[in-house]
């Protein structure tokens, strides 16, 4: 199947695998009661990011202190900083991620305007479509293999250590 973006490209759409029969088969206007909500819509800018950030990061903070406080997992200066810890967990996966939806081309979902409510006009750069395997199998991929390289680099230490 063929798709086309608003700049006139094509692209390959990757047909819907059976393996996911599971997951609930719903629209976004069935669970907001007739309203869409765009996936890259409010819930993907800085502002939002930044309260989620605030709201959850200090519950992960503290589930991390209490669960490896006492091990070799968590030094003690981030046990005692496991708020600010836990801020950081997940507002800069959060930023990351908005970020990285900025580089992709919307083959498959609506542009997104991360800097909302300070500018409202949508920010991409097109460098990659959301549903390329390549891509995102090559992230994945060099993410791992990022992980593993320092951590053979550092002997398994820590970067404080």
């Amino acid at each position: 199947m063929v798709a086309r973006d608003g700049h006139g490209r094509t692209n390959r759409v990757l047909p819907k695998r059976r393996s996911t029969r599971w997951i609930p088969r719903f629209s976004e206007r069935d669970v907001h009661g007739g309203e869409d909500v765009k996936h890259h819509g409010v819930f993907h800018t800085v502002l939002v990011v930044t309260i989620l950030a605030a709201v959850i990061g200090p519950v992960v903070g503290k589930v991390v202190e209490a669960v490896v406080g006492d091990t070799d997992w968590l030094s003690p200066e981030a046990a005692a900083h496991s708020i600010r810890f836990g801020f950081l967990t997940v507002w800069i996966p959060g930023l990351a991620h908005v970020f990285a939806d900025m580089l992709s081309a919307p083959d498959l979902a609506d542009s997104i305007e991360p800097l909302w409510p300070i500018y409202g006009g949508s920010i991409g750069v097109d460098l990659v479509w959301y549903n390329n395997p390549v891509v995102n199998w090559g992230l994945l991929v060099a993410g791992v293999l990022v992980n593993i390289g320092l951590y053979a680099y550092l002997g398994g230490r820590s970067f404080g250590g």
